[in-house]
Formats: C-alpha cells, sequence, structure tokens
C-alpha cells in the first residue's frame, strides 16, 4: 500500500504549486484574493497545498478555482480542466500530469495588471455610485419626513402702523407725524432708576427675538404655554415676533394690547417706562 502514495503525491503537487507560483510571480498575497474573490483563506491556502478534502464539494471548488484564476489573469476553464484532471488523479493514483503554464512573459503579466487595475476602477465607480444613490434617497426622505411648524418665522409680510400708546393705552398728542423718530429722546423718559418688568405668555408657538437694553435676552422659539419675565433699566426691544397673535404681554403689570394678529410677523417693537412705541395694531385688532 505505500507504493501509490508516492504517485499519488507527485501528481497532485502539481497543481497547488502552480496556483501558487502564479500568484508569487504577481506579487500578489492569499489575503488579497480572499478578500477580493469572497472566498475563505483557507480555502485558497488548501488549494495550493492540494489538500482537496479540506475543500467543499466539487462543484463548489470548481468556483474557487474559476474566480482564483481570473484574478490571476489565467484562463478559468482551463485551469477549472487541468483542476478536475489532478483531483481525479489524486483519487486514481495517476502519475500523469500536464504541460505547467507558469510563465514569466512581461506581455503577460503587463495584461494582468491592466486588467486589475479596471477591475479596481469599476469597483471604485460602483461605491461611489452607491454612495450618490444613498445621499438622494437620505435628502428624498428628509424633505417629505422633516418636522413642520406652524408658522414660518421672518417672512416679509405687510405690517399696520398705529399712533403710539402710553404704556395704559392711551393716545399720545395727534400731531405726532409719520416721519417721526420711532425712539422716545431719553431727556423724555423719567430719572427712576427702579427696572421695568415685562411678561411674556405664548398661547401658540412663536419665534421671538427680545432685547432688554440693547442686550439679546430670548431668542428663538417659544412654545404654547410657556411663560417668561424680563426686567430692563430703560427699555424693551422685540427685534421680531413670529406669530405676532400668538403672545400677550404685561409691562410692569398692565396689560398691552396685540402686537398683531395670528400668523403676523412684527419688527423693532420697543416699550420704555412711558410708552409703547410703534406699537402696531391697537384697538382694531381682532
Amino acid at each position: 500500500m505505500a507504493e501509490p502514495e508516492e504517485p499519488q503525491r507527485q501528481a497532485t503537487n502539481s497543481f497547488g504549486e502552480e496556483l501558487r507560483k502564479e500568484r508569487e510571480i504577481r506579487g500578489i498575497s492569499v489575503e488579497e484574493i480572499a478578500e477580493a474573490t469572497k472566498i475563505r483563506k483557507g480555502f485558497l491556502e488548501a488549494l495550493e497545498r492540494n489538500e482537496f478534502s479540506a475543500l467543499p464539494a466539487p462543484a463548489f471548488t470548481r468556483g474557487f478555482v474559476r474566480a482564483y484564476a481570473r484574478y490571476l489573469g489565467l484562463n478559468p476553464e482551463e485551469m477549472v480542466d487541468r483542476y478536475v484532471f489532478f483531483e481525479r488523479s489524486a483519487r486514481k493514483g495517476i502519475n500523469e500530469m500536464p504541460t505547467p503554464l507558469i510563465s514569466n512573459d512581461s506581455a503577460a503579466l503587463q495584461k494582468l495588471r491592466e486588467s486589475r487595475e479596471r477591475v479596481r476602477r469599476n469597483a471604485i465607480i460602483i461605491i461611489v455610485a452607491f454612495i450618490i444613490l444613498a445621499l438622494a434617497a437620505a435628502a428624498i426622505w428628509y424633505s417629505m419626513y422633516r418636522p413642520k411648524t406652524n408658522f414660518v418665522p421672518k417672512p416679509p409680510v405687510a405690517e399696520v402702523s398705529a399712533a403710539p400708546l402710553t404704556a395704559s393705552g392711551a393716545d399720545t398728542a395727534t400731531s405726532a407725524t409719520p416721519a417721526a423718530s420711532p425712539f422716545v429722546s431719553p431727556s423724555t423718559r423719567p430719572s427712576s432708576t427702579a427696572p421695568i418688568s415685562l411678561t411674556i405668555r405664548a398661547t401658540e408657538n412663536t419665534w421671538v427675538d427680545l432685547q432688554a437694553d440693547g442686550r439679546a435676552v430670548l431668542t428663538g422659539e417659544v412654545s404654547a404655554g410657556d411663560e417668561k419675565s424680563f426686567q430692563a433699566q430703560n427699555e424693551f426691544k422685540f427685534a421680531t415676533i413670529g406669530n405676532a397673535g400668538g403672545l400677550t404681554l404685561e409691562l410692569n403689570g398692565k396689560a398691552l394690547m396685540p402686537l398683531g394678529r395670528r400668523g403676523d410677523v412684527v419688527h423693532d417693537r420697543i416699550f420704555d417706562r412711558t410708552s409703547v412705541i410703534t406699537l402696531g395694531p391697537a384697538s382694531g385688532v381682532r
């Protein structure tokens, strides 16, 4: 029984050795082939060692050989035929080997390099295309399902102005003209240093940009039901209110007229110790 072992070893050594030499000539590692073909490294090493018993069924192994040869730039079908020959020879103990495929032909190696480069370029193109499609799908999803608010902050809408009113709601002198400055002269303000207070209550979600003595104290959305209080030495200025009908105001504990209707956007509303400057719609607001 010892005699048949030697022919079988000689017959089966050639196939795996040819694969290994072809791979080494091209400077390719087993790991690189495994990564490119998605074949387990252990199976590729078993092919190179002629350990056919460690490989799956012949139908699967032929697929491994075909992918291995294609990556090396060899003729896949010819290599599959050689595998079948050697595998059968190993089982039958036949010591016949076809002509080896090993070649150092530089033109063949150059062709292999070009083929591998094409494969890599195609892989990069596929990956980039996939990323672009994924980003486009994400953008479409966001545009369809992004959260929506019940008002649009700072749209360019027409505003209604009214004559200045005092903090208690009384009309100021009727001689005021539209060209008059919207700010009260500092000389007309009381000399009291006691701070003035402003309380805002939101009945609807409202965007508010509020300043106290020129310093920003509130910039952002006020949710329905929120109540906030602030103090200033001289004046409060609403730079912007995104939904004027969604706020109720108190100055030093006294209720003020609404600054506009629901959905109105108003700018530059100023409250000081003696008056409410450019208060917008007053008694006409419903």
